[in-house]
């Protein structure tokens, strides 16, 4: 084994266990806020789609470890989901900040944040738009 091969294998395997570690906080963050029944509903939404966030970090680490082992990659799905999620989770972001839902997020420069919102935007379209494999060969 080479050494972007062996670099590959590490990563991937940093990558399973950091989803794994993302996903049960966010687990135990949803488990808390339930029990207590203290926690607001953006709250609730952003400890769920941090599950998604792990669970594309989880397919990133397995695709990785299989490549790095020289295993070819699973047949492919017509829609790539990870960029779907990905686009989503820009496109929430945006959302969070645009309407602040928190008092946590109040800033005072407004104005100076457009430019962020239109290229956050973009990206989140784009990643959406650029899911879908027919276009590709």
């Amino acid at each position: 084994m080479d050494a972007k091969h062996f670099g590959a294998r590490v990563f991937a395997l940093l990558s399973i266990v950091g989803a794994v570690i993302f996903a049960l906080s966010s687990l135990a963050g949803i488990a808390i806020l339930a029990y207590d029944r203290d926690g607001d509903v953006w709250v609730f939404l952003t400890l769920i789609s941090c599950l998604g966030l792990a669970a594309c970090l989880f397919s990133f680490g397995v695709r990785a470890f299989r490549w790095s082992g020289g295993l070819r990659p699973p047949r492919t799905a017509k829609v790539k989901w990870e960029r779907v999620y990905l686009g989503y989770w820009v496109l929430f972001c945006l959302y969070l900040d645009y309407f602040r839902p928190s008092p946590v997020l109040r800033s005072e420069n407004d104005h100076q944040s457009i430019g962020v919102w239109i290229a956050m935007a973009i990206l989140g379209l784009g990643l959406i738009k650029s899911a879908d494999r027919k276009g590709t060969s």
